[in-house]
């Protein structure tokens, strides 16, 4: 089988396979190896390479390999074959091309971005690409007879040869490393230069006449919502999608996904402040935990498990309009009823919005769908009970569900229930809803437990009079200044103080919340513990045309 490959050379010494070193630096490299065995960044037969580079052992696992020309620093000569390893000022990173040889091509400008996991999917790409984000200049290389290891199949979405991307879309690399301006130049189309979702003609009453239809395009178009932000917003959303599909897997740290995730987004958003960005912290809520929770610096490790079911909920948003998505993977097939009943749940309730329809009836609608779905696995305990034929009812978490959004609003008033209720409340012209949903193989009753990680600022404070009150504690100040700069009224984690310089907030931000100043949002949990959550999510327009699903990806 043929396959793509890339390298990234460094800027320093090439240490090639069969080179002399010293031994304290091949103990290190052989822990370093075994530690991302153990993550499940490598397979068991690479592991196997390398055991000998363990306890300061040989760097030489086979013949030396034939050197062409020189490789120092700056070179474009050379070659590496299994074991190489690059020494990046004075740093050791593992290059395994698994048998194969290939020529060196690039050069690492800035060491710090390039770790292993960033080569091995780098390898496993083979696409040809300038990766401006990381800093490296690689090159696609043919290799032969080689198979990368892609991991379990993903179950919950379509991925890989699932999906038939549009044109644009294929030109994007792995990882994201082209400007979404360069795949869709401003005279792309002559409607739209953003993808337009899926539009879906309306024909309840509210839209029923010519005067309502006029009514509606005068709203829309005079500014009450950025429909361009929005479409831009969404086709990042979908490409950091299409990204994660070809990296996560079992073994994979969630703070690595989250990180991951959010660097891909900063660079296709090009994110500036306030007017482009991140519209919430990347939600990895895995299992029981139904959704906030992304993790903390400082915990301990969460790694991804085979039989874990992980909803992966993040924001985009351009000039404070928001796209609000999610989605739900699982690698253990018996989880494919679970995650089938929340995607087809929320497609229901996609279905039965439009302009005056009341949020009762959704909330039916997805009830209806959600309740006829069966699970073949309820909690942790029944993951070793392979050859018993399991059925679970599938629960709809009623406390959870869609919401209206406003420009930097993220919980514009209006809420999307998941059963049937007494809301008369109607969808109006011009609005923004998230659709969501969320099926349990618990209770369906969820509350607030574990380390808060998701604050947003309150809208109502004001800064003048928290001055006041925190003259005593000028740290406090400082953040909340930061915080309301920074993220305006948008949702922000503790990790991103930390990146930004702010290492040891707990306290200041403790007092923040004391001060109603920050509002804290800590995960939302089944009550059975060990049970399954899993969830869909998309964003929609009630729009001149019909509602636009602007979310929309050929994935779900």
């Amino acid at each position: 089988m043929r396959a793509m490959f890339l390298v990234a050379v460094g800027v320093g010494v090439l240490v090639l396979r069969g080179s002399k070193g010293d031994a304290e630096r091949h103990s290190e490299v052989g822990r370093m190896v075994e530690k991302y065995h153990r993550r499940g960044y490598l397979p068991a037969s690479r592991h196997k390479r390398f055991r000998g580079l363990r306890g300061g052992g040989s760097l030489r696992p086979g013949k030396k390999p034939a050197r062409k020309g020189k490789t120092g620093s700056g070179s474009t000569g050379g070659e590496l074959e299994v074991g190489a390893f690059v020494s990046i000022h004075g740093l050791k990173k593992m290059v395994d091309l698994n048998g194969a040889t290939a020529t060196v091509v690039g050069v690492v400008k800035n060491p710090d971005t390039l770790n292993v996991m960033q080569v091995v999917e780098l390898h496993e790409s083979g696409a040809r690409m300038h990766v401006n984000a990381l800093h490296l200049r690689v090159q696609k290389l043919n290799v032969t007879n080689e198979r990368p290891y892609m991991g379990p199949p993903l179950y919950g979405v379509k991925y890989g040869n699932q999906v038939q991307l549009s044109p644009e879309q294929s030109k994007q690399t792995f990882p994201p490393a082209v400007p979404l301006r360069k795949i869709y130049p401003k005279n792309c189309s002559k409607t739209s230069r953003w993808p337009i979702g899926e539009i879906i003609t309306m024909t309840n009453p509210g839209i029923s006449s010519l005067r309502d239809r006029v009514k509606l395009a005068d709203r829309s178009s005079g500014g009450k919502v950025d429909i361009i932000a929005l479409r831009e917003a969404a086709e990042v959303h979908r490409q950091v999608r299409q990204y994660v599909y070809k990296f996560i897997r079992p073994g994979l740290p969630l703070l690595e996904v989250a990180q991951r995730i959010e660097n891909a987004t900063k660079f296709l958003v090009r994110q500036n402040g306030t007017q482009r960005g991140w519209g919430f912290p990347t939600g990895l809520s895995v299992n029981h935990v139904a959704a906030h929770y992304t993790p903390n610096y400082g915990e301990p490790e969460r790694i991804i498990r085979f039989h874990d079911v992980i909803k992966v909920d993040f924001g985009v948003q351009i000039k404070g309009w928001i796209i609000d998505s999610a989605f739900s993977i699982a690698f253990d097939k018996r989880h494919l009823g679970l995650l089938e009943a929340s995607k087809k749940a929320t497609e229901a309730g996609i279905r039965a919005a439009g302009i005056g329809v009341k949020l009762k009836d959704i909330g039916a609608a997805i009830q209806n769908v959600m309740e006829s779905y069966t699970s073949e696995l309820s909690n942790t305990n029944d993951i070793k009970k392979r050859n018993e034929n399991v059925s679970v009812r599938i629960r709809v978490i009623s406390d959870l569900g869609g919401h209206s959004m406003k420009r930097y609003d993220i919980h514009a008033g209006k809420s999307v229930p998941c059963v049937a209720c007494n809301d008369d409340t109607r969808m109006e012209a011009g609005e923004v809803y998230a659709i969501e949903t969320f099926a349990s193989t618990g209770t369906g009753v969820v509350e607030e437990r574990g380390n808060c990680s998701h604050y947003m600022w309150n809208s109502k404070c004001d800064l003048t009079k928290l001055k006041q009150r925190l003259l005593k504690k000028p740290s406090a100040f400082r953040l909340a200044q930061h915080i309301r700069s920074r993220y305006h009224t948008l949702a922000f984690c503790r990790r991103w103080l930390d990146d930004a310089g702010f290492k040891n907030h707990l306290a200041a931000l403790s007092t923040l919340v004391n001060a109603k100043a920050v509002t804290p949002y800590p995960p939302i949990v089944d009550h059975r513990e060990g049970c399954f959550v899993a969830q869909f999510e998309h964003t929609i327009y009630l729009g001149p045309n019909g509602k636009e699903v602007l979310s929309r990806g050929s994935d779900y």
